[in-house]
């Protein structure tokens, strides 16, 4: 009989090649019960509630030795003719199963023997295990051979899952920086990545077995007792050439899901040699940075007071030489001579005092002797110093400031070191013909104190605004070096003005001019206060 009989999903095969169906299951049932009894040699060899069992169960057959299927329950027939439908063939139920070979496996063995097929259905590719079995007479004689179908495809599908996941993992694990290792309850790999032979030059298998504490200098944090996470410990592990090398080892515990017994550890390894290496190589260079730093400070000291010393002798005698102090000097060359070599010493002295400054700035040893200041009367007095020179060079000097201001706790010979140099800068490079403004007001926003110096200068390109900020930057052109100077004015004036709490902003456009806008903290001005109820003195950050 073939598939194309007439057959139905609820069908059963007969041993003599005749049909039957429902509706009349118990008739069925009767007439499997037959079906076995035959193929047993006339005894049943099962009751018949167990083969209405059967009947429903999942799929199940009885052939014959000679390979011919005697027998088919209604999950058995379905699966062949889907096996059929699929291959688009009629096929003898017989052969579909390779019941030849199974009948012959079976009673070769004598015993049951286990087998995996794959079915393809029209609706999918299903897995199933199947377990075939002799059966005997009452002698114990094989008289047929029987078997039974499940259906493992969810099993399967999960199997593959895992075998996809563990492929990922292999692959990552390959890929990864990090190495990954396993250990179990005794602290002794299970597992270790491939990935360990690029970094460690050995083998996995050589760590298999092997204690995790015997690698190297294990971090104090890893204890035989610890069961608790860690992340990035610096680890010591000796490599296949018996080189230490460093790593940043993070592991997790393992617990058993059901009983919560400690089963191991396991984590990630990552080399952090070349990197460490590097990083000591920048300690080192930042401490003989600090050092060569610490030596130039020192240098300087010293160098400032070796020459201020003579600077100020020769300040000293060539005042004393242009007043005449003690009598004509017979030569009014001689008075004009002492007037350059005053103004020479004077700027050399201007010079040093602020290279020492700077370098003060720079270690962080400036320091602010706070007072009340009146800004109106500083500003004036560093306008006076520069008005006649301002004259002479052909400009306009104008200041632009309130009847009263309120008063300013600040360093007073900073704030005046500020405006000079400000000022210093605007007249330098500001053209015959050209005008230098200095004004103050208050920020109506932020109450903050503003003091700005603008001039119709030759003003900076954007891309050298922060080169003129860097100490000893200069920026070139004819007009900017009508005037000598080391470029320390504007650096200087920025360290002064931050260490008051404050802020320089610079504003330029070339051939336009510069406007440069200090701004000082709220906090620093008193309105209504009494010099006894100011404090002594205000750190730079203080609220």
């Amino acid at each position: 009989m073939t598939a194309s009989d007439d057959m139905s999903p609820m069908t059963a095969h007969a041993p003599n090649g005749a049909t039957w169906h429902e509706p009349a299951r118990a008739a069925a049932n009767v007439n499997t019960r037959a079906a076995l009894a035959e193929v047993a040699g006339g005894t049943a060899v099962l009751p018949g509630e167990a083969l209405a069992l059967l009947a429903d169960g999942p799929p199940m057959y009885v052939a014959s030795l000679d390979g011919k299927l005697t027998y088919a329950n209604i999950a058995y027939q379905r699966l062949l003719e889907q096996r059929a439908q699929k291959a688009g063939v009629d096929v003898d139920w017989a052969g579909h199963f390779a019941l030849d070979e199974i009948v012959c496996d079976v009673t070769v063995s004598g015993a049951t023997i286990v087998r995996e097929d794959v079915v393809e259905t029209p609706a999918a590719v299903e897995f199933y295990s199947s377990q075939h079995f002799p059966i005997r007479d009452a002698a114990g004689k094989i008289v047929a051979v029987g078997g039974v179908y499940h259906n493992a495809t969810r099993e399967a599908q999960a199997w593959l899952e895992t075998l996809a996941a563990r492929e990922r993992f292999q692959d990552i694990s390959r890929l990864v920086s990090d190495w990954i290792w396993e250990t179990d309850a005794d602290f002794n790999f299970t597992y270790v990545s491939p990935r360990v032979m690029e970094v460690l030059q050995r083998h996995p298998r050589s760590f298999l077995g092997a204690s995790f504490f015997d690698l190297g200098k294990t971090p104090e944090v890893f204890t035989r007792e610890t069961r608790s996470p860690f992340r990035d410990v610096l680890h010591e592990i000796l490599d296949g050439e018996g080189e230490t090398r460093l790593f940043l080892v993070s592991g997790l515990p393992v617990f058993d899901d059901k009983t919560g017994v400690f089963k191991g550890y396991r984590g990630t390894a990552r080399d952090v040699t070349e990197m460490k290496q590097r990083e000591d190589a920048l300690l080192r260079a930042k401490l003989m940075a600090e050092e060569a730093n610490r030596f130039k400070g020192e240098f300087l000291a010293n160098m400032s007071h070796e020459l201020r010393t003579p600077l100020n002798a020769i300040i000293g005698f060539s005042e004393i030489m242009r007043n005449e102090t003690f009598g004509k000097l017979g030569n009014d060359r001689y008075v004009e001579y002492s007037k350059d070599i005053l103004d020479s010493s004077r700027h050399l002295l201007g010079i040093i005092n602020d290279i020492l400054d700077i370098s003060k700035a720079d270690a962080g040893k400036l320091q602010l002797y706070e007072e009340e200041v009146d800004l109106r009367q500083e500003v004036q007095d560093a306008a006076r110093l520069f008005s006649e020179h301002a004259i002479e060079v052909g400009l306009k000097l104008k200041l632009d400031l309130p009847a009263e201001t309120p008063p300013l706790w600040a360093d007073r010979r900073k704030i005046k070191q500020i405006l000079l140099n400000l000022l210093s800068n605007a007249i330098k490079f500001t053209p015959p013909g050209g005008e230098v403004r200095v004004a103050s007001e208050i920020d109506g926003e932020t109450g903050d104190l503003k003091i700005v110096v603008a001039d119709s200068g030759i003003g900076i390109d954007q891309k050298d605004i922060d080169k003129v900020f860097s100490a000893f930057g200069q920026v070139e052109s004819s007009l900017s070096r009508r005037y000598e100077g080391t470029g320390l004015g504007l650096p200087l004036s920025v360290a002064l003005v931050e260490l008051h709490g404050g802020k320089l902003e610079l504003e330029s456009a070339v051939g336009v001019g510069t406007k440069i806008t200090v701004r000082l903290p709220a906090r620093r001005l008193h309105h209504g206060e009494t010099a006894a109820e100011l404090p002594p003195s205000l750190p730079p950050d203080a609220a």
